[in-house]
C-alpha cells in the first residue's frame, strides 16, 4: 500500500502568492463591508443610502484595481527560483503602483461623488476615508503577514535582528 506524504510548501510557490493573498483579503473585506453597507443603506434616508452605496462600490473597485499590479507582476515574472525567494521587489513595486492607483482613484471618486450626489462634502469625505483606511489596512496587514511567513520558511534559523544592539542607536554597545 502506498503512503502519501505531504510535500511542504516551497518558498517559491508562496512567493508568487503574496500579492494574490492581499487581493483576496481585500475582496473579502469589501464583500463583508458591502453587506453591512447594503443593510445600512436600507435604514437611512435615500440621499445617504445613495452615498453609502456609491462609495462602497467605487472604493471596492479602486482597491481591487490597486491590488492587480502586484498580483500580475508576481504571476508573470520569469526569474530563477533562488533569486525569486529573496526578492521582494515585485511585491514592493506592485504595492507602490497600487498606492498610485488608490490615490488617483480616490480623488476621482471624491470628485464624482461631490458633483453627482447631494450629500455634504464632510459625509462624502468621511465615507471615502473609512473605506480607504479599512481596505488599505487589510492589504498592508495581509502582505506583511505573508512576507513574514515567507521569511520564516526561507530561513527558519536566521535571526533578522540582533537583540543585543540598541534599537535607537546601533553603534551603542
Amino acid at each position: 500500500m502506498a503512503t502519501v506524504t505531504a510535500r511542504p510548501i516551497e518558498p517559491s510557490h508562496l512567493a508568487g502568492m503574496i500579492s494574490l493573498r492581499g487581493l483576496v483579503a481585500v475582496g473579502m473585506t469589501w464583500l463583508c463591508g458591502a453587506g453591512m453597507t447594503a443593510l445600512a443603506a436600507l435604514q437611512v434616508a435615500s440621499e445617504t443610502g445613495e452615498l453609502l452605496v456609491a462609495v462602497c462600490v467605487g472604493s471596492g473597485l479602486i482597491a481591487l484595481a490597486a491590488g492587480l499590479p502586484g498580483a500580475l507582476l508576481e504571476a508573470f515574472r520569469k526569474r530563477p527560483v533562488e533569486a525569486a525567494v529573496n526578492n521582494v521587489a515585485p511585491v514592493t513595486t506592485g504595492f507602490f503602483v497600487g498606492v498610485l492607483i488608490r490615490l488617483v482613484g480616490t480623488v476621482a471618486l471624491a470628485a464624482l461623488c461631490r458633483y453627482q450626489l447631494p450629500a455634504a462634502g464632510e459625509q462624502i469625505a468621511a465615507a471615502i476615508l473609512i473605506w480607504y483606511v479599512s481596505l488599505t489596512a487589510t492589504e498592508v496587514i495581509t502582505l506583511a503577514h505573508a512576507l513574514s511567513k515567507r521569511d520564516s520558511l526561507v530561513s527558519p534559523g536566521h535571526k533578522f535582528a540582533d537583540s543585543t544592539r540598541s534599537k535607537v542607536n546601533p553603534s551603542v554597545q
